[in-house]
Formats: C-alpha cells, sequence, structure tokens
C-alpha cells in the first residue's frame, strides 16, 4: 500500500522560463518560494518543487486499538546541505580515515546516534516536511542501533539505541520486509 504524508522538495524545475521567474523572486521566512501557485525550494543553486511525500508502507501493526505502520519514502529525498564541517574533526588514525569525531558529542560520526543525518532528520527534515497536525499522528519508534542490527555483528560501528519519528532504515529492517 501507498500513501502520502508531508511534503518535500523533490523534482528539478529544468524550465529556464520557471528558473528565471524563481530568481528574482523572493522566499518566505522559512525560505519556501511562492510562484503560480505551487512551492519551491532552493537547495545549492538549483530550484525543487515541493510535493507531497509518497510513502510505502512496509508493515503494520495493532497496538492497543491503534495502528502502527513502518513506511519508506518510494523516492530518494534530497537532502539539504553537507556535513557541517566546523563541528567535525578528523581522528587522528591513518589506518581509519573515515572516521571523524562531532566536538560537542566527542562520538564518531559514524554511529548512529551521533550522525549529521540523524540530526537533520530528527530536527529539519521533520519541521519542514510535516505539518502540526502530521506531527501529531507520526509516533515516537525504539530504533535499534545495535551490531545485530548491520549486515557486521562484528561492526565498531554500533550504538545505543535511539527513540526517533523518523529514521533511515537499518540493514535488517530493510532485509526482514523484502
Amino acid at each position: 500500500s501507498d500513501l502520502k504524508l508531508g511534503k518535500f522538495p523533490q523534482s528539478k524545475v529544468v524550465a529556464p522560463s520557471l528558473i528565471n521567474e524563481l530568481k528574482i523572486t523572493h522566499p518566505d521566512e522559512k525560505g519556501i518560494y511562492h510562484l503560480h501557485g505551487l512551492e519551491f525550494f532552493e537547495i545549492n543553486k538549483n530550484f525543487y518543487f515541493i510535493e507531497p511525500i509518497k510513502w510505502k508502507v512496509l508493515k503494520y501493526s495493532c497496538i492497543d486499538g491503534k495502528y502502527h505502520y513502518l513506511l519508506t519514502t518510494k523516492e530518494v529525498l534530497i537532502r539539504k546541505g553537507p556535513m557541517n564541517p566546523e563541528n567535525v574533526v578528523k581522528v587522528p588514525h591513518d589506518d581509519r580515515p573515515w572516521e571523524y569525531f562531532t566536538k560537542e558529542e566527542n562520538e564518531y560520526v559514524s554511529l548512529y546516534k551521533y550522525s549529521d543525518i540523524r540530526k537533520w532528520l530528527i530536527n529539519d527534515f521533520y519541521a519542514f516536511a510535516f505539518n502540526e497536525n502530521e506531527q501529531k499522528v507520526i509516533c515516537t519508534a525504539l530504533v535499534d542501533n545495535s551490531a545485530d542490527s548491520t549486515s557486521d555483528e562484528t561492526t565498531i560501528f554500533a550504538t545505543v539505541d535511539t527513540e526517533d519519528k523518523v529514521f533511515l532504515l537499518s540493514y535488517r529492517d530493510r532485509k526482514s520486509v523484502v
């Protein structure tokens, strides 16, 4: 089953005349451009249509008479902006060049709990994509970030579980619903 919930920049604007109109239009306080009854957002000097997010229901359950759904987007959503390099320091391990620490947490950025993508999802994405009524129906989920949730049970990147309203599916989540 599919459903629509929330909205987010998705399709790139390619029409030169529309791009030119958007360039002389001013965004609102949230950075949204309004033109011809449509909404647009600028990411890295490109404009995108703000469209309803299409979700695929992966699984559902009924708990205390309420239905709970695990959803995934049908399309890959564009992430606004790169990791903030001012909050990250390189770990001085030449044998592990992929490891970075966050300055404020003193934890590995590659650990999901402290990752930039998790911060973006639970803060920026959630606030932008869902209106107040939609936010009320989104449940908090206990997200398993243990080694068991990965394809490598000996990984050093396992971390404590988190409680999030939006999150990336783990390897185990994805495999269990395919």
